[in-house]
This record gives structure tokens, C-alpha cells and sequence, in this order.
């Protein structure tokens, strides 16, 4: 990719437009990234927390957006940071259905509780 982007940057590449497929592809490489980088940062929080609600789309499918929110304490200045991490569709609102959202989300990202 680097390589690419070089050649591009240079014209040494005339045609550099990418199709939806890589588009997307880049989209999601970045996404995984930024959470990557948000999962690092909630783990070094002493204190943290997660917020979930839920709100119906359009097509009247329940989805439930994730934040989390953390104390930051690096190089000795606190800040309070809230990053926004996916939506997830709910089929079973019941404390069980949501529980085991939670705890499959959490498993999935390697986050410890």
C-alpha cells in the first residue's frame, strides 16, 4: 500500500482511482485501527465505563451504540475522553440477551471488565 500511495504521489501512476470494494476494505482496515487504538487506551485507564442505548432505525431494527468513557491521566494532565465504538443490532432485549451482547462484544475485542 505504501508503495502504491509513493507512486501516486509521484504521478507515476496515472490511473489511481480505487473501486468501492477497496474502498471499503480501506474504510474498515481504518475503523479497526482507531478502535485497536481506543481498546490500548481503555486499557490503561484506572477508570472507565461503558454507555449503551437504543434507539430504532428506519427500518425499525433496534440498534445499540456503544461510547466508552475514560479517566486519561498520561504525562500527569486528567481528562475525561469519550470515543464512540460501533453500533450493534439487538434482537433480544431481555437483561440475558443484552448481557450476552455485552459480554460477546467485549470477548471479541479482547477488552477485560
Amino acid at each position: 500500500m505504501h508503495e502504491y500511495l509513493c507512486q501516486v504521489l509521484c504521478t507515476e501512476a496515472m490511473d489511481h482511482s480505487c473501486s468501492k470494494t477497496i474502498q471499503n476494505e480501506l474504510t474498515d482496515l481504518m475503523a479497526r485501527k482507531v478502535l485497536d487504538n481506543v481498546i490500548m487506551w481503555l486499557g490503561k485507564a484506572k477508570y472507565y465505563t461503558i454507555i449503551r442505548d437504543s434507539t430504532p432505525d428506519i427500518s425499525h431494527s433496534e440498534k445499540m451504540p456503544s461510547t466508552v468513557r475514560f479517566v486519561d491521566d498520561e504525562n500527569g494532565c486528567i481528562q475525561v475522553k469519550d470515543h464512540f465504538i460501533c453500533f450493534w443490532s439487538v434482537d433480544d432485549f431481555t437483561g440475558k440477551g443484552l448481557t450476552e451482547l455485552f459480554m460477546n462484544v467485549l470477548n471479541e475485542n479482547k477488552m477485560k471488565l
